[in-house]
């Protein structure tokens, strides 16, 4: 067992002189008289004896003494011997060694058992009052390294505890440090859950079992939370024939609540001593906090594998749903659109329906397409020339026929129609096409809808006294790329807004609309349909182009949707951003 400095013998420190206790052993009852009358009048509290045998029972005694005075020569046992005995019992105690027969060997085998003392008979009383002054303060020199090496060993503890999340790890190294610290001979940790009483979970050494005593005593400390001194003729404990009945156990507590018990066994008395306890106790803090952490990380592991494994289980079943419904709906879809051109009156209007709802099928399969290729890098991007105007304009005609369903209104704001960009044409129609069409799923009926696009730049215009704001709220992009680190004084945009007078967003929901399958209303209850995928697709596209986007919205006050993207000239690459920019 490793053997490492405790707080055990800092508790009669504290009471100083005041309480100090001293033991005398001479085989000369007049010498014991002599020494008690001489130390009458001090502050200390005097116990003697004759019997080296008795002075043994005594030092095993709950009351510690901070002194030992003994004859070097006795019967049974000489002074040497017994103060060895006495500081196996008691660490911090100092010893004083009186004897008729000084010689050069008794002094040298004193030095060497770490005497205080020597006092050779006869002496005075002032010179035995001068020798226990300075014995105490030697012993006050000690108790003092022994704190901070206390100290210093239950710092590197901490660290040791804290130092591995890994359970099965952590519960090891707390019992090992407990026995290190406090002076026992075998060791058990329980640890409990809100479901179940404490269950044995860790035994050190190896071979010890708890007996039912011992098991009542951890139950009744878990339900109190007050550490207990254990001491009764029942056994606690057993390797082999080898018993324990003496323990002390300390509840191990959490933000509070009491999460474990260390219970530590041994048959010696210095296990009650007021320092042991403390020195579990300071232990067991530190662990209760290194348990919690690590049980949070367990929770934390296991639900960071659960959500990769449904994020696994959906990636599989897109891939596998879109490509065995692609070739039955092209089938389906094929038909119904030529029953529809065949049809007339009646007849007509339900095959309508019937393509209106094939095409709703496709429209979610192309999504969970595009979905699967953008998570396996598999999206390309195709450069071309295009037209501001003519590209928000094939957009807003795809979608207004949705709109007039409804009776919305539909405003688009092009301030220069002749402005050419070169971009991911279909990428671009996708992200409009999908903003759009939440714009009018969640807008009313003659609810209003406006698409607005054109130039920003960030550059100042010299010959023009203000900043070159653009049409389309130029303070949106100078905020919002700047927190994106895409604000750079050589890059012009193209930034495109929509904006409905719709339902909004609730503040709390803003952060999460753009993760893939995230609905604000509950799928089974919700009044709109949708996979959850739309806004997804559009921040990942936008994110593959260069772009950005963010989204402003209020309860009751309807939602703008913003995306910018990296501006450059429609002939084909870069050139001054700034040229064919409007100012206002």
């Amino acid at each position: 067992m490793i053997k490492v400095p405790t707080l055990t013998d800092q508790h009669t420190l504290a009471k100083a002189d005041a309480e100090t206790h001293i033991l005398i052993v001479d085989d000369e009852q007049l010498m014991c008289d002599i020494c008690s009358r001489a130390l009458e009048s001090s502050p200390y509290k005097v116990t003697s004896t004759t019997d080296v045998h008795v002075a043994l029972r005594k030092l095993c005694d709950d009351q510690p003494f901070d002194l030992l005075i003994a004859d070097i020569q006795m019967p049974h046992m000489n002074g040497l011997e017994l103060a060895q005995h006495a500081r196996e019992i008691h660490p911090s105690i100092v010893i004083i060694i009186i004897t008729g027969h000084a010689s050069i060997e008794n002094l040298q085998q004193a030095v060497r058992s770490g005497i205080a003392d020597f006092l050779t008979k006869p002496f005075e009383i002032d010179e035995l009052r001068l020798a226990i002054d300075q014995a105490l303060s030697k012993r006050r020199l000690l108790q003092d390294s022994i704190r901070l090496r206390a100290i210093e060993q239950l710092l590197a503890s901490s660290e040791a505890i804290n130092a591995t999340l890994d359970c099965a790890v952590l519960n090891r190294i707390i019992l090992q440090h407990a026995i290190a610290h406090v002076p026992c001979t075998a060791g058990f940790l329980f640890l409990s859950n809100q479901q179940c009483a404490p269950h044995n979970l860790l035994a050190l050494p190896d071979g010890w079992s708890l007996l039912e005593a011992g098991r009542a005593a951890i139950n009744l400390t878990y339900r109190d939370g007050v550490t207990r001194l254990i001491d009764q003729q029942n056994i606690l404990c057993k390797n082999g024939e080898q018993c324990i009945r003496r323990g002390i156990a300390v509840a191990i507590r959490a933000q509070g609540e009491v999460i474990g018990i260390l219970l530590l066994c041994d048959n010696q008395a210095a296990i009650d001593q007021p320092g042991v306890q403390e020195t579990i106790t300071l232990l067991s803090n530190y662990a209760g906090t290194a348990l919690r952490n690590a049980h949070f990380y367990s929770q934390l592991q296991q639900t960071y594998h659960d959500l990769q494994e449904l994020d696994r289980l959906k990636s599989e079943f897109i891939a596998i749903a879109s490509h065995e419904l692609r070739t039955p709906l092209a089938i389906v879809l094929g038909y119904a659109t030529m029953f529809y051109d065949q049809s007339s009156g009646a007849q007509r209007a339900y095959v309508q329906r019937l393509v209106e709802s094939a095409q709703r099928i496709k429209n979610i399969v192309d999504d969970m397409v595009s979905l699967r290729h953008m998570e396996l890098r598999e999206t390309n991007v195709y450069i071309e020339n295009v037209s501001l105007q003519s590209l928000v304009d094939f957009v807003v005609e795809l979608i207004t026929p949705a709109a007039q369903q409804k009776n919305q209104h539909l405003i688009i704001q092009i301030p220069d129609p002749t402005v050419m960009l070169t971009t991911d044409r279909e990428k671009v129609v996708l992200i409009l096409g999908n903003l759009l069409s939440n714009a009018i799923k969640f807008t009313p009926e003659h609810g209003t809808i406006e698409v607005s696009a054109g130039i920003w730049a960030h550059r100042w215009r010299a010959d023009l006294p203000h900043a070159p704001l653009s049409y389309i709220n130029g303070e949106w992009i100078r905020q919002h790329a700047a927190d994106a680190s895409l604000d750079d004084d050589d890059t012009a945009w193209v930034v495109f807004h929509v904006r409905d007078n719709g339902i909004g967003i609730p503040k709390q929901e803003q952060g999460r609309i753009f993760e893939r399958f995230y609905q604000v209303a509950d799928s089974l209850t919700r009044e709109y349909g949708g996979t959850g995928l739309g806004l997804a697709i559009a921040r990942d596209l936008i994110n593959l182009l260069g772009g950005l986007i963010v989204v402003e919205s209020a309860i009751h006050h309807g939602s703008t949707f913003s995306f910018a993207l990296p501006y450059y000239k429609g002939e084909g690459g870069p050139s001054d951003p700034y040229s064919d920019v409007v100012y206002e």
